[in-house]
């Protein structure tokens, strides 16, 4: 099982497509722009996606389909995740799915949270209703997955202090002075400014206090 970007003759794979857009001609609107993806086997197609570039860092999963004797074995989570890794500069990926139990479900599993509504987009641009798990689909709902920006990871303990110090809690740190007069002066600042307690007034003359004994 691999996946390979299609990069001509995309409408050969137009009836998988239309299992997750069942009109020809909003698909038309994306195909060409988008980068199509397909996972195969032994050369047969399993699941295929349409992805777009929406902005600087934004891409959305325009697409996303399964054959139906292939469904349920986690080949579109696969085929998610694949897209959600490829582009390096992506921060978030959209989708735009409908209200539907058999869809969102889905997305919110693969990490996906809410982000906006389209309100009546099902019922403005297709010329027929959309119906899925027995209900019409009347508004878009788009869903979002998004990457953290690279911060400093706070929670990372500084390898030069003594490790008994990040399990005392901060109303109690006075007691480790006796652990502190052994840290050079140089260290105890850094690690006063190294953002492990979210800095306040409070903790600020509470640290300045403890650093004039040494």
């Amino acid at each position: 099982m691999h996946i390979r970007l299609v990069k001509s003759d995309k409408k050969r794979f137009l009836d998988l497509l239309l299992l997750a857009d069942e009109q020809e001609s909003m698909i038309d609107r994306y195909i060409e722009r988008g980068d199509l993806f397909v996972m195969e086997e032994k050369g047969e197609a399993k699941a295929v996606a349409v992805v777009t570039r929406e902005g600087q860092g934004i891409y959305e999963l325009k697409n996303l389909a399964v054959a139906p004797a292939c469904q349920r074995k986690g080949y579109g989570r696969m085929m998610v995740e694949h897209v959600w890794h490829y582009y390096a500069d992506c921060r978030t990926l959209l989708v735009g799915t409908g209200d539907s139990p058999l869809t969102l479900p889905f997305y919110h599993s693969c990490g996906f949270t809410y982000s906006h509504t389209l309100p009546d987009f099902f019922t403005r641009h297709y010329d027929h209703p959309i119906i899925e798990g027995g209900m019409q689909l009347k508004d878009m709902i788009y869903l979002k997955r998004e990457k953290q920006n690279p911060k400093r990871d706070v929670s990372r303990k500084p390898t030069n202090l003594p490790k008994c110090l990040f399990s005392i809690p901060l109303p109690h740190f006075a007691f480790s002075s006796r652990l502190l007069h052994k840290i050079p002066t140089k260290t105890k600042v850094s690690f006063f400014y190294s953002g492990l307690f979210p800095l306040t007034a409070c903790r600020f003359r509470f640290f300045l206090r403890i650093l004039q004994h040494f």
